[in-house]
C-alpha cells in the first residue's frame, strides 16, 4: 500500500495524473484503500473535513479533506494554476462533538451537529481515467477530492428535506442551473448515519470542528482554472462562490 500511496501523492504534488497503464496491478479492496488514505494523511497533515458517499450496495465510503485544501467563500483557489476542477454544490455538517459511531438517537446525532453549510467540493482526480480504475483505487485517491469551499451557514432548514433545494449555479456569469435540485446520494442525514456505521478510528474518526460534506446537488462538471463559480440556495438563504 505504501507504493500506491507514494504514487498518488507524487501525482498530487506535481499536479499530474496517473495514466491507466501505470495504475497498480493489484486490485485494491476497500480496506487497502483506507490504508492508503491513512498513509497520505500522515503526509498532508490536519484533516479539516470529510467527503462521504456510499456504493451501489450501500457500503459507507469516506475520504479526508485536508485543511490545506480548504478555503472560505470568495477565495481564488488555484491562482490560475493547474488542470480543470470538477464543481459539486453540496450541503455539509459542522460537528461540535467527536463522532466515531452512530449515536443511539437522532436527538443525540443533532446535538453533535453544530451548523449546516452550503459548500463547494472541488474534484481533481489523480487518475487520468478514473472509470478504468480497478477495485477501490478511486477510494484510495480520496474519491477525487482536491478542494473544499465553505460558504454561508444555512440558517433555517427542515431536517427531513435537506436532500432537495432550489439551486442557482452560475459559471462566469452564465446560468447553468436555476431550479429544483436533489442530492444525487439522497438524504444527507441518512448518508451521515451510514458513514458512522463504518468510520470508527479511521484517520482519527470524525472530530469536533470538522465538516462533513454529503453529496452533490449539481452533478460534477469540470471547468478550467480561473472560472468564476457562484451558487446559492435562495430559499435557504445561503450562497457560496469561488474562483477556480
Amino acid at each position: 500500500m505504501q507504493e500506491i500511496a507514494q504514487q498518488l501523492m507524487a501525482a498530487r504534488n506535481a499536479d499530474k495524473r496517473i495514466a491507466p497503464e501505470d495504475y497498480p496491478a493489484h486490485i485494491l479492496s476497500n480496506e487497502d484503500a483506507l490504508a492508503v488514505q491513512r498513509t497520505s494523511a500522515k503526509e498532508y497533515g490536519a484533516i479539516g473535513a470529510w467527503k462521504i458517499a456510499k456504493d451501489g450496495e450501500g457500503t459507507p465510503l469516506f475520504a479526508p479533506i485536508f485543511t490545506r485544501d480548504i478555503c472560505r467563500s470568495g477565495a481564488d483557489f488555484s491562482e490560475g494554476k493547474g488542470i480543470a476542477y470538477g464543481v459539486e454544490i453540496e450541503v455539509a455538517f459542522e460537528l461540535t462533538k467527536d463522532l466515531k459511531v452512530l449515536p443511539l438517537s437522532d436527538d443525540a446525532l443533532w446535538e453533535a451537529i453544530g451548523k449546516v453549510y452550503m459548500v463547494i467540493e472541488l474534484v481533481r482526480h489523480r487518475l487520468a481515467e478514473p472509470s478504468k480504475a480497478k477495485g477501490a483505487l478511486n477510494l484510495a485517491d480520496n474519491m477525487g477530492n482536491a478542494g473544499f469551499v465553505i460558504g454561508d451557514e444555512i440558517p433555517k432548514y427542515d431536517r427531513s428535506k435537506l436532500g432537495e433545494a432550489v439551486l442557482k449555479l452560475d459559471i462566469n456569469g452564465e446560468s447553468i442551473i436555476d431550479g429544483p435540485a436533489r442530492n444525487g446520494l439522497g438524504d444527507p442525514v441518512a448518508l451521515l448515519k451510514n458513514a458512522l456505521k463504518g468510520i470508527g478510528e479511521h484517520c482519527g474518526g470524525f472530530k469536533a470542528g470538522q465538516i462533513i460534506t454529503t453529496g452533490s446537488f449539481s452533478g460534477c462538471t469540470y471547468y478550467p482554472v480561473g472560472s468564476q463559480v457562484k451558487a446559492s440556495f435562495p430559499e435557504l438563504g445561503s450562497e457560496v462562490a469561488v474562483t477556480l
